[in-house]
């Protein structure tokens, strides 16, 4: 069942790179290694209910991630052809504590703050259609399950 568990979350991290690759190439063939955010890495969102009611479902997640993301990044990152580069991916996990609002806040916070590339919402309707919304709202490639 674990291994079962760990196969899905690993999928959704390989999803999301693809989402990253695909976003990425929209803006042209440049194979000069500087990319359009400027930055060394690819920094993906994770609002993630950490406490709350729902922290059960979010418990064990941002370790999988991590776990995948330095599998990645130790095989060189991710190579976005378009740029002739190669870049780690960098996680940021934020607590909604469970809470629409607080997720909505937290995710806003990390668009407008961190700049992230990408965000990944998930779990529960509570919890993934503030982190969608926002991120629609804001221009922000979110990937939703």
């Amino acid at each position: 069942m674990l291994r079962k568990k760990w196969f899905k979350v690993a999928a959704v991290i390989l999803v999301v790179l693809l989402g990253i690759v695909l976003t990425a190439g929209g803006a042209g063939q440049r194979g000069d290694g500087r990319v359009p955010t400027g930055r060394d890495h690819i920094l993906i969102g994770i609002p993630n209910p950490n406490t709350g009611p729902l922290a059960s479902f979010g418990m064990g997640t941002p370790w999988v991630e991590n776990v995948v993301v330095n599998m990645i990044n130790a095989q060189g990152g991710v190579y976005l052809e378009e740029y002739g580069v190669s870049l780690p991916i960098r996680l940021v996990v934020v607590d909604t504590a469970s809470d629409f609002s607080q997720a909505s806040e937290m995710t806003r916070t990390l668009v407008q703050r961190d700049r992230v590339d990408l965000l990944l919402a998930r779990h529960t309707p509570g919890t993934a259609l503030p982190v969608s919304i926002m991120g629609n709202n804001l221009g922000t490639p979110t990937i939703s399950m």
